[in-house]
């Protein structure tokens, strides 16, 4: 039912930016966008619902990180064309800044379709070339996704995307990815995000030491009670 309903949206989201004609209407989608569709898709795409059937949450985030795709091209076409509405905001509120971040941790998630369906949705969303001014961290995030390349697999992203660790804005959110990944039980993919995560502290020396203990700490703090999250990042700290 959440899968449907997150279908749901993609296909409004498509259906109202090839009719959305004049200025009002696209001064009103954008409202929809800001306001309620791309808020809503942030609370879906960290839907982790595990049942006997295991982490059923995760085809909720898939069909989530298609949704995000359509509703910031939907947003850029918008951009391009002028539209008015309701801005985001600077700094880490920016809408599009929390949407990157969401999908960075998804980019560094322990099952392997959704981490690289969240690299290359994320990819040709850095590829909106109108979403440039909102998104922080910009010309850094595209060294490091390069959109518009024509690879087409990336077989070990959790190297690939160690330099994200480096930049302050998304770090927590990649920890976050991380840390759910290299604590798991002991799998191959559990070995390689450790392994990328011990590389990259022993590269950035002791600040780097510091800000991911104090990441791995607030997420510690942040999800208290949650035993999916805590136990994954305790392990990783051990």
């Amino acid at each position: 039912t959440r899968v449907a309903a997150v279908r749901g949206i993609t296909s409004m989201c498509k259906t109202l930016s090839s009719s959305a004609n004049t200025g009002e209407q696209r001064g009103a989608l954008m409202d929809l966008l800001y306001g309620s569709i791309i808020p809503c898709l942030l609370e879906t795409i960290d839907d982790y619902t595990i049942d006997n059937r295991g982490d059923i949450g995760s085809w909720v985030r898939h069909e989530s990180m298609e949704a995000i795709e359509v509703s910031l091209f939907a947003l850029d076409s918008l951009l391009r064309e002028g539209g008015s509405g309701a801005p985001s905001t600077s700094g880490k509120d920016n809408v599009e800044t929390n949407v990157v971040g969401a999908l960075i941790k998804q980019s560094l998630e322990k099952i392997d379709r959704i981490r690289h369906a969240a690299y290359f949705h994320t990819r040709r969303i850095l590829g909106l070339t109108n979403l440039e001014k909102n998104i922080e961290c910009w010309t850094q995030l595209r060294e490091i996704y390069r959109p518009g390349s024509e690879e087409t697999d990336n077989p070990n992203l959790f190297d690939h995307l160690l330099a994200i660790l480096r930049l302050e804005q998304y770090r927590n959110c990649a920890i976050q990815g991380l840390a759910l990944s290299a604590g798991g039980l002991g799998d191959s993919v559990s070995q390689t995000a450790v392994s990328s995560l011990v590389r990259s502290v022993e590269e950035g020396g002791e600040g780097m030491l510091m800000a991911v203990a104090w990441d791995l700490h607030a997420i510690l703090v942040k999800k208290t009670g949650t035993s999916r999250v805590v136990v994954p990042v305790m392990r990783t700290i051990d």
